[in-house]
């Protein structure tokens, strides 16, 4: 079988549209999703709308992300002092005043990490952050994800949240990042995600087991196809009690779509004008600008200058002559 995994749409969904053409394209049918699904884009809803299609008619399973968090809490009354005309906050005040409850409470049903089994493959957990956390980083290379992946009870370790598509192999365990399908990094302003190859150890895909000389078996409709999760007593039953071992081969995708579209929309919808400065990182990731220059990083900036000009800085009271002043920096 093929899974294709994707994350962090941040509510751009042409770039959604157009991975999924891809992988439906290429007879897949088992998709999944590690979170982030709405953002820095115009019109959540559309992405909302489309999530519930898929889920409809093909086999999603669905993981929360940190940006999940925000709008949940923010129902709950746990976020205050959102505006909608700020740089600060304005894209978050946007984006949960065009989700409705239905959005919400979807989000709230969603777990942060989930151990998946599909058929004969290996399992693996899928989760946003880290298994532990929606907002922790694992990123390749760090003590950190390495910590991680000697800890992991499946052989496989699937995360998002960095935007970045990364592998690493530790210990015998690897973790894959599949990138980002709507505001990637690296990639040249492109859409990424990531199509696992389920195979046997005899090279064996969509769900067939081969007997010791080389016979099928039995030949497992859908594997992996509902919400991820397959029984593998009924498996071993339809092999003769035969467990088949089998490995996932990843495939990194890069794409291009119509990201003037994207960006003309910023406009458009009148986001732009709620949070210009927000809008303009958005965009210079969407044109494939310096990958160095994004949201956290200048966010980052804003907050020091504001705590240096004001003694401290109040998460989001900051005041937009912080923004501009961090914006000239990055932006000459």
């Amino acid at each position: 079988m093929d899974l294709a995994v994707l994350a962090d749409i941040h509510s751009n969904y042409i770039a959604l549209e157009r991975c999924m053409e891809y992988a439906l394209a290429r007879g897949i049918e088992d998709f999944l999703f590690l979170g982030d699904y709405i953002g820095e884009m115009a019109y959540p809803e559309r992405t909302m709308a489309l999530i519930y299609d898929y889920r409809e008619h093909y086999g999603c399973t669905f993981i929360r992300g940190n940006k999940e968090n925000y709008w949940m809490n923010y129902r709950a009354g746990g976020e205050r002092g959102w505006q909608e005309f700020d740089s600060t906050t304005g894209a978050l005040w946007y984006a949960y005043h065009h989700l409705t409850d239905r959005d919400l409470d979807f989000f709230g049903g969603l777990p942060i990490a989930r151990r998946l089994e599909y058929g004969f493959l290996p399992p693996l957990m899928a989760c946003h952050g880290s298994p532990y956390s929606e907002r922790e980083d694992m990123r390749a290379g760090t003590e950190r994800a390495r910590e991680i992946l000697a800890q992991a009870d499946t052989e496989l370790v699937l995360c998002a949240h960095t935007h970045k598509q990364e592998k690493e192999v530790w210990q015998g365990r690897t973790m894959l990042n599949p990138g980002s399908v709507g505001h990637s990094l690296g990639a040249g302003g492109k859409s990424q995600f990531m199509i696992l190859h389920g195979e046997t150890e005899a090279g064996q895909r969509d769900g067939i087991c081969k007997t010791g000389n080389g016979d099928e078996a039995a030949r497992l409709p859908g594997a992996g196809h509902g919400d991820g999760i397959e029984a593998p007593r009924e498996r071993r039953e339809a092999c003769g009690g035969q467990i088949c071992a089998g490995t996932w081969r990843e495939e990194f995708v890069t794409l291009d779509y119509d990201r003037e579209e994207v960006i003309l929309q910023l406009t458009e919808s009148g986001l732009r004008a709620r949070t210009p400065n927000w809008c303009r990182i958005t965009e210079h990731s969407l044109r494939g600008g310096s990958e160095e220059i994004h949201h956290a990083k200048v966010l980052g900036r804003v907050m020091a200058l504001c705590e240096k000009g004001e003694g401290q800085c109040d998460w989001p009271h900051i005041p937009e002559k912080y923004w501009e002043m961090a914006i000239k920096e990055f932006f000459p």
